[in-house]
Protein backbone atom coordinates (compact mmCIF):
# COMPACT_ATOMS: atom_id res chain seq x y z
CA UNK A 1 0.00 0.00 0.00
CA UNK A 2 1.86 3.52 -1.20
CA UNK A 3 1.30 6.42 0.36
CA UNK A 4 -0.61 7.89 -2.71
CA UNK A 5 -2.68 5.37 -2.38
CA UNK A 6 -4.37 7.00 1.02
CA UNK A 7 -5.99 9.57 -1.55
CA UNK A 8 -6.53 7.62 -5.03
CA UNK A 9 -8.19 4.36 -3.51
CA UNK A 10 -11.52 5.41 -1.66
CA UNK A 11 -11.96 7.79 -4.83
CA UNK A 12 -11.18 4.74 -7.53
CA UNK A 13 -13.14 2.22 -5.01
CA UNK A 14 -16.17 4.65 -5.01
CA UNK A 15 -15.76 4.63 -9.04
CA UNK A 16 -16.18 1.36 -9.30
CA UNK A 17 -19.69 1.07 -7.12
CA UNK A 18 -20.58 3.60 -10.00
CA UNK A 19 -19.28 3.09 -13.29
CA UNK A 20 -22.10 1.52 -16.08
CA UNK A 21 -20.09 0.24 -18.71
CA UNK A 22 -20.96 -3.39 -20.55
CA UNK A 23 -18.22 -4.85 -19.16
CA UNK A 24 -20.09 -3.86 -15.15
CA UNK A 25 -18.14 -1.82 -12.95
CA UNK A 26 -15.12 -3.63 -11.64
CA UNK A 27 -13.42 -5.12 -14.81
CA UNK A 28 -12.38 -2.13 -16.70
CA UNK A 29 -10.40 -1.09 -13.90
CA UNK A 30 -8.89 -4.73 -14.01
CA UNK A 31 -8.32 -4.65 -17.53
CA UNK A 32 -7.18 -1.19 -17.86
CA UNK A 33 -4.83 -0.65 -14.99
CA UNK A 34 -3.74 -4.30 -14.20
CA UNK A 35 -2.06 -4.38 -17.82
CA UNK A 36 -0.72 -1.15 -17.44
CA UNK A 37 0.96 -2.15 -14.64
CA UNK A 38 1.98 -5.52 -16.39
CA UNK A 39 3.68 -3.29 -18.84
CA UNK A 40 5.43 -0.87 -16.71
CA UNK A 41 6.66 -4.46 -15.21
CA UNK A 42 7.61 -5.87 -18.27
CA UNK A 43 9.60 -2.44 -19.26
CA UNK A 44 11.36 -2.25 -16.03
CA UNK A 45 14.63 -4.22 -16.19
CA UNK A 46 15.17 -2.10 -19.52
CA UNK A 47 15.86 0.63 -17.07
CA UNK A 48 19.16 -0.79 -15.28
CA UNK A 49 20.93 0.26 -19.48
CA UNK A 50 19.86 4.04 -18.87
CA UNK A 51 22.76 6.15 -17.90
CA UNK A 52 23.95 6.45 -14.59
CA UNK A 53 22.98 10.29 -14.09
CA UNK A 54 19.19 9.36 -14.57
CA UNK A 55 18.78 5.90 -13.47
CA UNK A 56 17.80 6.03 -10.20
CA UNK A 57 15.23 8.34 -10.91
CA UNK A 58 13.84 6.33 -13.33
CA UNK A 59 13.56 3.35 -11.63
CA UNK A 60 11.99 5.18 -8.29
CA UNK A 61 9.48 6.54 -11.15
CA UNK A 62 8.96 3.06 -12.57
CA UNK A 63 8.02 2.18 -9.22
CA UNK A 64 5.52 4.68 -7.85
CA UNK A 65 4.14 3.99 -11.40
CA UNK A 66 3.59 0.87 -10.89
CA UNK A 67 2.03 0.76 -7.44
CA UNK A 68 -0.18 3.82 -8.45
CA UNK A 69 -1.51 1.57 -11.61
CA UNK A 70 -1.48 -1.89 -9.73
CA UNK A 71 -3.43 -0.64 -6.43
CA UNK A 72 -6.15 0.99 -9.04
CA UNK A 73 -6.34 -1.95 -10.82
CA UNK A 74 -6.19 -4.34 -7.61
CA UNK A 75 -8.99 -2.66 -5.07
CA UNK A 76 -12.11 -3.00 -7.51
CA UNK A 77 -10.74 -6.27 -8.23
CA UNK A 78 -10.85 -7.17 -4.59
CA UNK A 79 -14.74 -5.83 -4.39
CA UNK A 80 -15.20 -8.37 -6.80
CA UNK A 81 -15.31 -10.93 -4.41
CA UNK A 82 -17.83 -9.62 -2.07
CA UNK A 83 -20.26 -8.77 -5.07
CA UNK A 84 -20.26 -12.60 -6.28
CA UNK A 85 -19.99 -14.26 -2.76
CA UNK A 86 -22.81 -15.06 -0.57
CA UNK A 87 -21.77 -13.84 3.15
CA UNK A 88 -21.43 -17.66 4.33
CA UNK A 89 -19.00 -18.74 2.01
CA UNK A 90 -16.57 -15.32 1.79
CA UNK A 91 -13.98 -16.57 4.51
CA UNK A 92 -13.58 -20.40 2.35
CA UNK A 93 -12.97 -17.94 -0.94
CA UNK A 94 -10.85 -15.49 0.65
CA UNK A 95 -8.56 -18.61 2.08
CA UNK A 96 -8.81 -19.87 -1.02
CA UNK A 97 -7.49 -16.55 -3.10
CA UNK A 98 -4.50 -15.80 -0.62
CA UNK A 99 -3.21 -19.44 -0.80
CA UNK A 100 -3.10 -18.64 -4.53
CA UNK A 101 -1.50 -15.17 -3.47
CA UNK A 102 0.61 -16.63 -0.89
CA UNK A 103 2.07 -19.66 -2.80
CA UNK A 104 2.87 -17.37 -6.26
CA UNK A 105 5.02 -15.33 -4.18
CA UNK A 106 6.62 -18.48 -2.71
CA UNK A 107 6.88 -19.95 -6.19
CA UNK A 108 8.18 -16.73 -7.62
CA UNK A 109 11.34 -16.47 -5.05
CA UNK A 110 11.74 -20.35 -6.50
CA UNK A 111 11.64 -19.99 -9.47
CA UNK A 112 15.17 -18.71 -10.59
CA UNK A 113 16.85 -22.06 -8.65
CA UNK A 114 13.41 -24.55 -10.29
CA UNK A 115 14.80 -23.12 -13.53
CA UNK A 116 18.23 -23.98 -12.94
CA UNK A 117 17.55 -27.48 -11.17
CA UNK A 118 14.75 -28.60 -13.72
CA UNK A 119 15.97 -26.81 -16.56
CA UNK A 120 19.65 -25.74 -16.88
CA UNK A 121 18.49 -22.26 -17.35
CA UNK A 122 19.67 -18.82 -15.69
CA UNK A 123 16.74 -17.05 -15.56
CA UNK A 124 17.96 -13.45 -15.56
CA UNK A 125 15.77 -10.47 -13.76
CA UNK A 126 14.79 -9.66 -17.36
CA UNK A 127 13.11 -12.92 -17.73
CA UNK A 128 11.59 -13.32 -14.44
CA UNK A 129 10.05 -9.83 -15.00
CA UNK A 130 8.59 -10.70 -18.22
CA UNK A 131 7.18 -13.89 -16.71
CA UNK A 132 5.21 -12.25 -13.80
CA UNK A 133 4.25 -9.23 -16.32
CA UNK A 134 2.63 -12.62 -18.60
CA UNK A 135 0.99 -14.18 -15.81
CA UNK A 136 -0.50 -10.85 -14.87
CA UNK A 137 -2.10 -10.20 -17.89
CA UNK A 138 -3.02 -14.05 -18.34
CA UNK A 139 -4.65 -14.15 -15.15
CA UNK A 140 -6.66 -11.03 -15.55
CA UNK A 141 -7.75 -11.52 -18.61
CA UNK A 142 -9.11 -14.80 -17.89
CA UNK A 143 -10.45 -13.55 -14.78
CA UNK A 144 -12.52 -10.76 -16.88
CA UNK A 145 -13.76 -13.39 -19.27
CA UNK A 146 -14.66 -16.10 -16.65
CA UNK A 147 -16.67 -14.41 -14.44
CA UNK A 148 -20.07 -12.38 -14.81
CA UNK A 149 -20.56 -9.68 -12.29
CA UNK A 150 -24.05 -9.01 -11.09
CA UNK A 151 -26.10 -6.39 -11.69
CA UNK A 152 -25.38 -3.11 -9.14
CA UNK A 153 -27.20 -2.99 -6.01
CA UNK A 154 -29.63 0.00 -4.78
CA UNK A 155 -28.89 3.65 -6.08
CA UNK A 156 -25.80 5.37 -5.31
CA UNK A 157 -25.97 8.84 -6.90
CA UNK A 158 -23.79 10.27 -9.24
CA UNK A 159 -19.99 11.65 -8.80
CA UNK A 160 -19.90 15.19 -7.32
CA UNK A 161 -15.95 15.56 -6.96
CA UNK A 162 -13.35 15.45 -4.67
CA UNK A 163 -13.91 17.13 -1.98
CA UNK A 164 -17.63 15.59 -1.74
CA UNK A 165 -16.56 12.31 -1.80
CA UNK A 166 -14.51 12.45 0.99
CA UNK A 167 -17.37 14.68 2.93
CA UNK A 168 -19.59 11.32 1.88
CA UNK A 169 -17.12 9.34 3.11
CA UNK A 170 -16.99 10.66 6.53
CA UNK A 171 -20.98 11.24 6.53
CA UNK A 172 -21.13 6.92 6.17
CA UNK A 173 -18.50 6.38 8.74
CA UNK A 174 -20.77 8.20 11.20
CA UNK A 175 -23.66 6.14 10.57
CA UNK A 176 -21.83 2.55 9.88
CA UNK A 177 -20.19 2.75 13.11
CA UNK A 178 -19.21 -0.79 13.51
CA UNK A 179 -17.07 -0.31 10.09
CA UNK A 180 -15.75 2.73 11.47
CA UNK A 181 -14.21 0.35 14.70
CA UNK A 182 -13.30 -1.66 11.86
CA UNK A 183 -11.09 0.44 9.78
CA UNK A 184 -9.42 1.67 13.07
CA UNK A 185 -8.60 -2.38 13.79
CA UNK A 186 -6.95 -2.60 10.54
CA UNK A 187 -4.91 0.86 10.64
CA UNK A 188 -3.49 0.31 14.17
CA UNK A 189 -2.76 -3.55 13.38
CA UNK A 190 -1.68 -2.50 9.98
CA UNK A 191 0.94 -0.18 11.83
CA UNK A 192 2.14 -2.83 13.96
CA UNK A 193 2.98 -5.40 11.56
CA UNK A 194 4.12 -2.93 8.68
CA UNK A 195 6.73 -2.05 11.68
CA UNK A 196 8.23 -5.50 11.39
CA UNK A 197 8.37 -5.99 7.46
CA UNK A 198 10.95 -3.94 6.19
CA UNK A 199 13.30 -4.88 9.21
CA UNK A 200 12.71 -8.65 9.38
CA UNK A 201 15.77 -10.14 7.50
CA UNK A 202 18.19 -7.40 8.82
CA UNK A 203 16.52 -7.94 12.58
CA UNK A 204 17.80 -11.57 12.17
CA UNK A 205 21.40 -11.13 10.41
CA UNK A 206 21.97 -8.70 13.28
CA UNK A 207 20.65 -11.10 15.94
CA UNK A 208 21.72 -14.66 14.61
CA UNK A 209 25.30 -13.05 12.16
CA UNK A 210 23.56 -15.47 9.84
CA UNK A 211 24.26 -14.98 5.78
CA UNK A 212 21.92 -13.26 3.78
CA UNK A 213 20.55 -16.08 2.41
CA UNK A 214 19.83 -17.75 5.22
CA UNK A 215 17.98 -14.20 6.46
CA UNK A 216 16.03 -14.05 3.37
CA UNK A 217 14.59 -17.94 4.28
CA UNK A 218 12.88 -16.40 7.13
CA UNK A 219 10.85 -14.39 5.18
CA UNK A 220 10.53 -17.35 3.31
CA UNK A 221 9.70 -20.01 6.33
CA UNK A 222 6.75 -16.85 6.95
CA UNK A 223 5.38 -17.43 3.45
CA UNK A 224 4.99 -21.23 3.78
CA UNK A 225 3.78 -20.95 7.22
CA UNK A 226 0.84 -18.76 5.63
CA UNK A 227 0.21 -20.89 2.57
CA UNK A 228 -0.44 -24.02 5.13
CA UNK A 229 -2.74 -22.27 7.12
CA UNK A 230 -5.26 -20.03 4.92
CA UNK A 231 -7.49 -22.93 4.13
CA UNK A 232 -8.25 -23.67 7.25
CA UNK A 233 -8.54 -20.58 8.91
CA UNK A 234 -10.93 -19.61 5.75
CA UNK A 235 -13.32 -22.58 6.74
CA UNK A 236 -12.79 -21.60 10.22
CA UNK A 237 -13.90 -18.14 9.28
CA UNK A 238 -17.21 -19.36 7.78
CA UNK A 239 -17.75 -21.87 10.55
CA UNK A 240 -17.21 -19.36 13.74
CA UNK A 241 -17.43 -15.59 12.13
CA UNK A 242 -14.83 -13.48 10.78
CA UNK A 243 -14.01 -11.51 14.13
CA UNK A 244 -12.91 -14.41 16.16
CA UNK A 245 -10.77 -15.12 13.73
CA UNK A 246 -9.03 -12.16 13.72
CA UNK A 247 -8.77 -12.49 17.54
CA UNK A 248 -6.86 -15.40 16.44
CA UNK A 249 -4.84 -13.74 14.17
CA UNK A 250 -3.87 -11.13 16.51
CA UNK A 251 -2.92 -13.53 19.29
CA UNK A 252 -0.45 -15.43 17.41
CA UNK A 253 1.20 -12.69 15.57
CA UNK A 254 0.87 -11.04 19.16
CA UNK A 255 3.09 -14.29 20.63
CA UNK A 256 5.53 -14.17 18.28
CA UNK A 257 6.10 -10.33 18.78
CA UNK A 258 6.62 -11.37 22.32
CA UNK A 259 8.86 -14.13 21.40
CA UNK A 260 11.28 -12.50 19.07
CA UNK A 261 12.00 -9.91 21.55
CA UNK A 262 14.24 -12.97 23.44
CA UNK A 263 15.37 -15.06 20.51
CA UNK A 264 18.51 -15.28 20.01
CA UNK A 265 19.17 -18.65 17.62
CA UNK A 266 17.77 -19.21 13.80
CA UNK A 267 16.05 -22.36 15.14
CA UNK A 268 13.86 -19.73 17.47
CA UNK A 269 13.27 -17.93 14.86
CA UNK A 270 12.04 -20.48 12.63
CA UNK A 271 9.41 -21.24 15.25
CA UNK A 272 8.13 -17.46 15.49
CA UNK A 273 8.21 -17.57 11.83
CA UNK A 274 5.86 -20.32 11.70
CA UNK A 275 3.56 -19.14 14.69
CA UNK A 276 3.12 -15.48 13.26
CA UNK A 277 2.55 -17.18 9.48
CA UNK A 278 -0.29 -18.69 10.89
CA UNK A 279 -1.44 -15.21 12.51
CA UNK A 280 -0.98 -14.06 9.20
CA UNK A 281 -2.75 -16.87 7.60
CA UNK A 282 -5.88 -16.04 9.78
CA UNK A 283 -5.81 -12.25 9.28
CA UNK A 284 -5.81 -12.80 5.47
CA UNK A 285 -8.47 -15.63 5.90
CA UNK A 286 -11.22 -13.37 8.06
CA UNK A 287 -10.11 -9.41 7.69
CA UNK A 288 -11.91 -8.53 4.58
CA UNK A 289 -14.47 -10.80 5.14
CA UNK A 290 -15.43 -8.90 8.15
CA UNK A 291 -15.13 -5.84 6.66
CA UNK A 292 -17.71 -7.21 3.91
CA UNK A 293 -20.20 -7.74 6.82
CA UNK A 294 -20.19 -4.70 8.24
CA UNK A 295 -21.19 -1.91 4.82
CA UNK A 296 -23.75 -1.45 2.42
CA UNK A 297 -22.92 -4.33 -0.59
CA UNK A 298 -23.45 -1.14 -3.11
CA UNK A 299 -20.39 0.13 -1.51
CA UNK A 300 -18.12 -2.58 -1.17
CA UNK A 301 -15.58 -0.72 -3.70
CA UNK A 302 -15.38 2.27 -2.07
CA UNK A 303 -14.76 1.04 1.46
CA UNK A 304 -11.98 -1.75 0.10
CA UNK A 305 -10.19 1.16 -1.37
CA UNK A 306 -11.00 3.25 2.57
CA UNK A 307 -9.21 0.38 4.31
CA UNK A 308 -6.33 0.83 1.71
CA UNK A 309 -6.10 4.32 2.79
CA UNK A 310 -6.26 3.06 6.46
CA UNK A 311 -3.35 0.97 5.66
CA UNK A 312 -1.29 3.46 3.42
CA UNK A 313 -1.48 6.16 6.05
CA UNK A 314 -0.75 4.14 8.96
CA UNK A 315 2.43 2.28 8.01
CA UNK A 316 4.87 5.46 6.52
CA UNK A 317 4.35 6.72 10.42
CA UNK A 318 5.18 3.56 12.01
CA UNK A 319 8.17 2.81 10.07
CA UNK A 320 9.63 6.25 11.01
CA UNK A 321 8.68 6.06 14.34
CA UNK A 322 10.48 2.27 14.17
CA UNK A 323 13.73 4.01 12.94
CA UNK A 324 13.94 6.69 14.98
CA UNK A 325 13.59 4.02 18.04
CA UNK A 326 16.29 1.76 16.43
CA UNK A 327 18.96 4.02 16.06
CA UNK A 328 18.13 6.45 19.24
CA UNK A 329 16.42 3.88 21.61
CA UNK A 330 18.92 1.72 22.48
CA UNK A 331 16.97 -1.20 22.15
CA UNK A 332 18.59 -1.98 18.57
CA UNK A 333 16.29 -3.63 16.21
CA UNK A 334 14.35 -6.08 18.53
CA UNK A 335 12.24 -2.81 19.36
CA UNK A 336 10.01 -3.01 16.17
CA UNK A 337 8.67 -6.59 17.63
CA UNK A 338 7.12 -4.23 20.97
CA UNK A 339 6.10 -2.05 18.86
CA UNK A 340 4.30 -4.27 16.81
CA UNK A 341 3.01 -6.28 19.98
CA UNK A 342 1.80 -3.32 21.45
CA UNK A 343 -0.21 -2.09 17.64
CA UNK A 344 -1.59 -6.23 17.53
CA UNK A 345 -2.63 -5.54 21.18
CA UNK A 346 -4.21 -2.12 20.82
CA UNK A 347 -6.16 -3.27 17.83
CA UNK A 348 -7.48 -6.33 19.75
CA UNK A 349 -9.17 -4.12 22.29
CA UNK A 350 -10.54 -1.88 19.62
CA UNK A 351 -12.15 -5.38 18.01
CA UNK A 352 -14.19 -6.13 20.99
CA UNK A 353 -16.25 -3.16 20.88
CA UNK A 354 -16.78 -4.21 16.62
CA UNK A 355 -20.35 -5.89 17.40
CA UNK A 356 -21.98 -7.61 14.38
CA UNK A 357 -25.20 -7.72 15.71
CA UNK A 358 -25.35 -3.99 14.93
CA UNK A 359 -24.12 -3.38 11.33
CA UNK A 360 -27.47 -4.81 9.92
CA UNK A 361 -29.38 -1.50 11.36
CA UNK A 362 -26.39 0.80 10.43
CA UNK A 363 -26.76 -0.48 6.72
CA UNK A 364 -30.40 0.18 6.34
CA UNK A 365 -29.60 3.85 7.71
CA UNK A 366 -26.79 3.90 5.22
CA UNK A 367 -29.08 2.74 2.36
CA UNK A 368 -31.81 5.14 3.16
CA UNK A 369 -29.34 7.78 3.03
CA UNK A 370 -27.85 6.44 -0.28
CA UNK A 371 -31.39 6.55 -1.54
CA UNK A 372 -31.94 10.10 -0.89
CA UNK A 373 -28.51 11.42 -1.94
CA UNK A 374 -29.31 9.17 -5.23
CA UNK A 375 -33.01 11.14 -5.56
CA UNK A 376 -31.12 14.81 -4.75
Amino acid sequence: HSVEGAIIQPLVGSASDRLETRWGRRRPFMLIFLTLSALILLLTPALAYLPGGIRLGALVASIFLFTVLFNIGFDPYQALMPDITPEAQRGRVTGVWALFGNFAQAAILLLPLLALQLLGIHLSFANQFAIIAGLMVATTLLTCALVKEPARVGAVGKRKGFAVEIAHALHGLRTLRQAAKAMLVFAIAGAGIGAVVPNLSIFVKTITHCSDQQAMLMGFVLMISTVVGVLPFGWLTDRIGPKRVVFIAFGLIALAALCALKVTTLPQIVAIMIVAGLGNAAQAAAAYPLLTELVPAEEFGFYTGFQSTMLSLAQPVTVVVTGALINGGGGGYRVVFGVCALCVLAAMAVLTTVHKSAAPGEIAARNREQGREAGA
